[in-house]
């Protein structure tokens, strides 16, 4: 879709100029070449550990890691595809929406993507279930190997971030996680996805110092807010009255009477 997007963008004419000159259009087709970027690092990551695991070479931390990440990489790719179809077909203004483009298909076929083999709340609670059975082992592997692996891109201003939002992370994990809800599931899910691929961006820009771009990529990356499970709740009251509050907001006016126990 992207590719389709960016070849549009050089033939669609608006006031008098191909829509690709106009810096707002380019930012929407860079924002969606960064997300399509970050969700190919994840699924190739993977990819590279379920080789080493079949190849039996993979050490404790790999499996482990595989474990956290095999839930987080379907929930935030299938997240991404769904964004990133729906930013193309707008970006594409009408012939995004007829069917003669077979356009508004490939929108509807990735609609299974979080849905099959797992919701995005079903794989959330599966990431839980990953720190719970293995006593939070996986978190400890997870933060030791972005660590070290850090410790080898530089020293850089997105470098730093990361190192900073890894500890915040790592901190918050330790004292103010509370594992016995499933309330912020996804959050936790999409601060993980965030720091992974933050350090993937890290790792392959500095293995390529010739490649700028592929700083750039890693800046605007660490520009974004990486850690949902921290800012999005912070100003949350505690989870019973939040949950209060959810239930209060969706269901006190329903129909029916529903037990909320």
């Amino acid at each position: 879709m992207v590719e389709i997007a960016k070849s549009y963008s050089t033939k669609r004419v608006a006031f008098g100029s191909p829509i690709c000159k106009y810096p707002l259009h380019m930012r929407t087709l860079a924002n969606m070449e960064l997300k399509t970027q970050s969700s190919s690092l994840l699924s190739f990551e993977l990819s590279r550990m379920i080789g080493l695991i079949e190849a039996g070479s993979a050490t404790d931390t790999t499996k482990l890691l595989m474990r956290l990440l095999t839930p987080v990489a379907k929930i935030y790719t299938a997240k991404v595809a769904m964004s990133v179809m729906s930013e193309g077909l707008e970006c594409m203004g009408g012939q995004g929406y007829i069917e003669d483009t077979g356009l508004p298909s490939m929108l509807r076929d990735a609609q299974v993507l979080p849905i099959w083999e797992g919701t995005t709340n079903v794989l959330s609670l599966d990431v839980l279930r990953a720190i719970q059975k293995t006593d939070g082992e996986v978190i400890n592997a997870f933060v030791s190997y972005c660590h070290n692996t850090l410790g080898d891109c530089g020293d850089s201003v997105p470098v730093r971030k990361l190192v900073s939002d890894l500890d915040k992370f790592a901190s918050y994990m330790r004292s103010e996680f509370q594992y016995t809800s499933d309330r912020s599931a996804r959050e936790l899910a999409f601060t993980i996805a965030n720091i992974y691929i933050g350090v993937l961006f890290a790792k392959l820009s500095s293995s390529n110092p010739g490649e700028p771009i592929l700083f750039t990529s890693l800046q605007r990356w660490c520009n974004r807010d990486l850690l949902p499970i921290i800012t999005v709740l912070k100003n949350e009251p505690d989870i019973k009255t939040a949950t209060q509050e959810d239930w209060e907001m969706t269901m006190k006016s329903y129909g029916e009477k529903i037990d909320q126990n």
